[in-house]
């Protein structure tokens, strides 16, 4: 977590109180049939009453909002039959919102309702943590509850909001995954979601993000059926934890939790709230949801207990003296680290500093001259690399289970000020086949981990997309709006393009293929055109690609169905995707999207194995990329950029980095990390060649220019040791003192399905000549099989942690270890 990291500047002395958060994550089953969705990455449609949009400082995600006080209304209309609809959504609580402790008349109330219905929830909140009497009335509706600030938040601090308090900066946000379930069959369907008595929106303010609206059928005389389970989590010691479960309606409901499996005393509301979790709450929840026509038992959610936080001391005394700065601090124990930065854009590169530091009656007292604009300084404790080295330290179990809802493992981290992103592999099923793209992650203390969603998938899938419906975003002239497309119907429409635009320059140039998904009421017969699409320059005027759909492309009825275009562009290219309505047969259009490039793709089977660096204001992503045809890539690396660090950009000239068809990669290389010095990139990977594992270099002053080392491979396994058959997919590098470093995983001999696996430590001087630290491994040892593998080195707030993946686990979450001194 990052308490009490003191962050001073030379020309302003502030101090910033980070602090760690809470995951509650939504897990939703049974919803019925979903008839809106929208994640606001694109413009907003006339379905809401506002349509302004807000990117958060960290994370780059694009919400509805800000806003203030005031009603925003969400308008759907031609609704299926139902009788009951669910409503999930991300709420974003911006800044100073005061809950309970409000020093004015009115309490700052956020609501949603239905339009002329029933009020869903009309509460309090508070992101504040710092006074004593904050406290707010979420979960509970308010004037039912009174419960710590961020009780129940997905997300604590993670957007990057700030908010200035008697000359010091805090950083107050939170956001609340909502869900509810209510009775409703009427074929449209008015939200209102409202706030009042707030201040003004640098102060106070809200948003909305990921809304879903589905809609389901429940006989009246059915048992409950629960559509979101309790989620387990991990609270701080201390820190408050909340489980909250939603079911179906058709009959009113009540509820009993449970601990471990027995009843819990007066716990008979839709959530359980835990205000001060202590180990002796560390277990296994649920909840029992009844009707007078039966009950079912939730799923079980666990509560994990983190130990509290010892971070850095805090500094005693800052000072000018003439042209230097004079900093302070007491040495009791924690061996803290003063580091520096000219930058405090998240992910900040923080280093040693080298200054003249004395101590005096139990204090360090640092010295350091004033020759920059701007320099900022903070301190950081634990035992370093070289402690460990030494033998004065060692790695001891941290925390496990980490990400174990979404598969989190093999991570690349930047570590910023604020907070830790993560690129991790996102493993999924495609047609029955296995793929393998890049997602992330973000952590406030690098325990709890809020997963981002995919950020870079395989080649042959979809990079931009651009949806029909969104009537400002694309345009129409003909044709009406529908929850999931625009159609158009031969005999009401006349024949024109029902959907034109965007006029985008954001595509990358180069060869791409526009996907257009369409559907048509009638399939067979006669085999009329029944639409053109194409990609037009909406500058020129000018059709870069056509093509003409006829009845007989389909392969069935009110089926969506995928056509490809493909298409040459140059970069900043003025570009619009239409689709013609020939006035044959019914028409829906759901979207038109990009892909990046043309078939046959290199990387179709798997993109990903990440290694990730930040330099200067680009991201940059090296992955292991493969194709179904071993043919076209058995293994290669690739590159993508990004501006955000969450929407990446292929390079049009991957792989950057291909294997060589004999020697010791002759397989396949992958597994790349990055490392950048004095202008120089630095490109780790493995080599394979179909017995051993081997971890090579290649170099350049770009990516896209890289030359392999003439003494490759720079690491191999050692005979008859634990790393005999890998020595192979590594950390980033990071240097410490005069010492560069990265963990390694390393197997016994092939096959490595039934191969040891762990990871141990090697250190250099110059990158290329590398020696083992001689006890390794590091950690346990898998007895077989994978595990303890992927590592990632990273220093987080003073301390050094090593993630792994587990091992005996299925769903292959992260395990973290953290450097200690030894007894």
């Amino acid at each position: 977590m990052f308490f009490n990291s003191h962050v001073v500047t030379r020309n302003c002395f502030t101090t910033i109180l980070l602090t760690g958060f809470l995951a509650l994550l939504p897990s939703s089953k049974g919803l019925g049939q979903l008839v809106y969705t929208n994640n606001f990455e694109n413009p907003v449609g006339l379905e809401w009453s506002r349509t302004n949009r807000d990117v958060t400082p960290i994370g780059a995600r694009t919400f509805l909002g800000q806003f203030g006080n005031g009603t925003v209304t969400l308008a759907l209309t031609n609704l299926p039959p139902h009788t009951e609809a669910d409503l999930s959504f991300d709420l974003l609580i911006i800044r100073s919102w005061d809950g309970l402790a409000s020093l004015s008349s009115a309490y700052e109330i956020w609501s949603v309702g239905i339009g002329g219905g029933p009020i869903l929830l009309r509460t309090t909140f508070c992101p504040f943590e710092q006074a004593s009497n904050a406290r707010q009335s979420y979960p509970a509706p308010y004037g039912r509850g009174s419960f710590p600030p961020n009780t129940g938040a997905a997300e604590r601090f993670s957007l990057g909001y700030y908010f200035y308090v008697q000359d010091k900066t805090y950083f107050w946000d939170a956001v609340y995954r909502l869900d509810f379930r209510f009775t409703h069959s009427g074929n449209s369907l008015v939200l209102n979601f409202a706030a009042s008595a707030l201040e003004p929106l640098d102060n106070e303010s809200w948003g909305l993000d990921n809304i879903a609206v589905a809609l389901d059928t429940i006989v009246s005389d059915a048992p409950p059926r629960i559509t979101r389970q309790p989620n387990s989590q991990t609270a701080a010691l201390n820190g408050p934890a909340a489980f909250i479960v939603v079911a179906t309606t058709n009959s009113p409901l009540s509820y009993q939790w449970r601990f471990n499996g027995s009843d819990l005393p007066a716990q008979i509301n839709p959530y359980l709230v835990i205000p001060r979790a202590q180990p002796s709450n560390a277990g296994l929840y649920s909840v029992v949801t009844s009707n007078s026509f039966g009950s079912v038992v939730s799923e079980p959610a666990r509560l994990t207990v983190g130990p509290p936080f010892a971070g850095p001391p805090p500094f005693d005394a800052i000072k000018r003296d003439s042209n230097a700065l004079v900093l302070a601090w007491s040495n009791l124990g924690t061996n803290a680290i003063l580091e520096k930065t000219t930058d405090l854009v998240p992910p900040t590169a923080w280093t040693n500093a080298t200054v003249a530091a004395g101590w005096t009656g139990g204090q360090i007292v640092a010295t350091i001259p004033i020759e920059t604009t701007n320099e900022f300084f903070r301190l950081r404790s634990g035992p370093s690399l070289t402690d460990f080295w030494d033998g004065k330290a060692e790695w001891i179990p941290d925390a496990e289970g980490l990400g174990r809802d979404f598969g989190f493992h093999f991570p690349s981290m930047l570590a910023g000020d604020r907070d830790i992103w993560a690129y991790y592999i996102a493993n999924y099923s495609k047609n029955g086949q296995s793929k393998s793209a890049v997602g992330r992650a973000r952590s406030m203390d690098g325990i709890v981990w809020i997963n981002d969603g995919m950020v870079m998938d395989i080649g042959g899938e979809p990079r931009w997309f651009y949806q029909s419906e969104q009537r400002s975003f694309v345009d129409h002239k003909t044709g009406r709006w529908e929850p999931d497309g625009w159609s158009a119907t031969p005999g009401i429409d006349p024949p024109d393009h029902m959907v034109y635009g965007p006029y985008t320059t954001e595509v990358a140039g180069g060869t791409n293929t526009a996907r257009f998904r369409l559907m048509i009421d009638q399939h067979t017969g006669l085999n009329d055109i029944v639409a053109v699409v194409d990609v037009n320059d909406g500058a020129l005027l000018k059709v870069l690609a056509t093509r003409t759909i006829y009845r007989n492309d389909f392969a069935g009825d009110m089926t969506y169905q995928e056509f490809d275009l493909p298409f040459q562009s140059r970069t900043g290219q003025n570009l619009e995707f239409r689709v013609w309505f020939a006035r044959t047969a019914y028409v829906k259009s759901d979207y038109a999207a990009v892909i990046q490039g043309t078939a046959p793709f290199w990387d179709d089977r798997l993109a990903t194995f990440p290694g990730v660096w930040k330099d200067s204001a680009t991201y940059y992503l090296v992955y292991e990329g493969a194709a179904e045809n071993l043919a076209l890539s058995p293994g290669d690396i690739g590159l993508a950029t990004s501006s955000d660090g969450r929407h990446f950009v292929k390079n049009t000239g991957n792989p950057i980095l291909r294997h060589n068809p004999s020697g010791w990669e002759s397989v396949n290389v992958g597994t790349p990390s990055l490392f950048k010095e004095n202008g120089v990139w630095y490109l780790f990977y493995h080599g394979f060649d179909g017995s051993k594992v081997r971890i090579g270099v290649a170099s350049g002053t770009t990516l896209t220019d890289l030359i392999k080392y003439a003494g490759n491979p720079i690491f191999s396994p050692d005979a008859g040791a634990w790393d005999s058959g890998t020595a192979g997919r590594r950390s980033a590098v990071v240097k410490e003192a005069s010492y560069y470093y990265f963990a390694y995983e390393g197997s016994t001999d092939y096959s490595f399905n039934t191969a040891q696996w762990s990871s141990g430590l090697a250190r250099s001087t110059n990158l290329l000549d590398w020696v083992k630290y001689p006890s390794n491994p590091v950690i346990p040892q898998t007895l077989s099989g994978f595990g303890y593998d992927g590592p990632e080195l990273v220093r987080l707030d003073g301390t050094w942690y090593l993630y792994v993946r587990m091992s005996f686990d299925p769903e292959a979450p992260t395990k973290r270890f953290r450097l200690a001194w030894r007894p």
